[in-house]
């Protein structure tokens, strides 16, 4: 029994779509900023060691501060001698921000499961956040002139430096992470999936940037997703809760501090510094909250079953060499001239 041409056709295409569809519906998500953001605490110290030297110049500054290790002794006209010091500033402050980025879901929802994707996230989308800055400075005893001091050294002087800024904190999925799914009824779902994020930071302020070396932090994100269709919602949160120190061996670009003088008091010592960064430690103790929107991407096996129904529905001329051939839709007759 011939079978007609457009029956053997859908058979093909049924065939062709059953043996590629991907297991789940795959969505592309979007953070909406005004559902999304971190709220807690974020803090970086960072440990340096080097010298201070006072900011005379024979020809530039020569009124400039100088400086001399030591309490005694003589002091030349233009001696300006580097002093021992180690720097340790600490920021410090709250956070409550909004947040951007991108991830894809691939849904499953007979078996109960998800894939979670490619997520990205910036945590400060609407811009810096201030924080509170300190420093410890721990010296030996030195002098200066111009003005004229004395500081005793030996034990840590805490200085506050006023506000700068957390200029960046971003997180980037380090790989595709799979989670659980619940059905909750009318196309609702409970979900929780743990991944890994990368982190990384920038503080600028008195010391200049201080950048926070890619930290790899575990993250678990529960919440409930709603599936209408070719559309998605996600309403999740997750604690990003981590305490990283690196030792980067970073020598610093010269910092200038206006040090108070202590005696006696009420002048100001015009420093530079001069430091290596030893180690530097980050602190984030926050929820990150994420409100979501997705969109179903196209399967590409429907591309590929076009692509298959048009090679075997549109039947070509028959050519001289093909007289005996058979047609490409089912015909069990020889090929008509």
């Amino acid at each position: 029994m011939t079978m007609p041409r457009n029956l053997n056709c859908l058979i093909w295409l049924g065939a062709l779509l059953a043996a590629d569809r991907a297991p789940g519906a795959v969505y592309a998500f979007t953070l909406t900023p005004a559902g999304s953001g971190l709220n807690g605490s974020i803090g970086l110290t960072a440990d340096t060691a080097g010298s201070l030297q006072g900011d005379y110049h024979a020809v530039d500054n020569p009124a400039g501060t100088r400086t001399k290790p030591g309490l005694f002794g003589s002091f030349g006209a233009t001696e300006n001698v580097p002093v021992p010091v180690e720097l340790s500033p600490v920021l410090s402050g709250p956070l409550a921000t909004r947040s951007s980025g991108s991830f894809q879901l691939q849904i499953n929802e007979s078996a109960g499961t998800l894939l979670l994707s490619g997520l990205s996230v910036d945590w400060l989308a609407n811009g810096p956040v201030t924080v509170s800055t300190g420093v410890s400075l721990t010296y030996d005893s030195f002098r200066t002139r111009s003005p004229d001091s004395l500081f005793i050294g030996g034990f840590p002087l805490t200085l506050p430096l006023g506000n700068n800024e957390l200029s960046s904190l971003l997180g980037v999925q380090t790989g595709p992470s799979a989670g659980t799914l619940t059905a909750l009824g009318s196309g609702l779902y409970g979900f929780s999936v743990a991944t890994v994020l990368q982190v990384t930071g920038d503080f600028d302020g008195t010391f200049g940037r201080f950048t926070l070396p890619p930290v790899p932090v575990p993250w678990i994100l529960q919440g409930q997703l709603s599936l209408a269709g070719d559309t998605a919602t996600i309403t999740a949160s997750g604690a990003l809760d981590f305490n990283e120190t690196a030792d980067p061996a970073l020598a610093l670009p010269g910092i200038p501090l206006a040090l108070p003088t202590i005696i006696p008091s009420g002048g100001t010592a015009n420093l530079r510094f001069d430091l290596n960064l030893n180690s530097i430690g980050a602190e984030v103790d926050s929820t990150f909250i994420m409100g979501a929107t997705g969109i179903a991407i196209p399967e590409p096996s429907s591309g590929l079953a076009l692509l298959g129904l048009t090679v075997m529905c549109f039947c070509r001329r028959r050519t001289p060499v093909q007289a005996d051939a058979r047609t490409c839709c089912g015909s069990h007759g020889p090929a008509r001239p």
